[in-house]
């Protein structure tokens, strides 16, 4: 599953783009695919995501 999500950093708006390996969709692609789409950016970045922060995400910050 391909995730996007809208926010906002210091006041302007950024989209956080969370790529499923099994979607097939490579991150190279991504610039040009927003691009297409009318987008500009501004900034690219790859997160490095730990197990806990994956975890939380995973169980949406539940835990029993």
């Amino acid at each position: 599953m391909t995730q996007v999500d809208l926010a906002m950093s210091n006041g302007e708006p950024r989209i956080d783009v969370t790529i499923d390996a099994e979607s097939g969709l490579r991150i190279s692609e991504l610039p040009s695919r927003l691009i297409a789409q009318g987008f500009r950016l501004k900034a690219m970045q790859q997160e490095q995501v730990n197990l806990e922060t994956a975890f939380m995400r995973l169980t949406k910050g539940l835990v029993s």
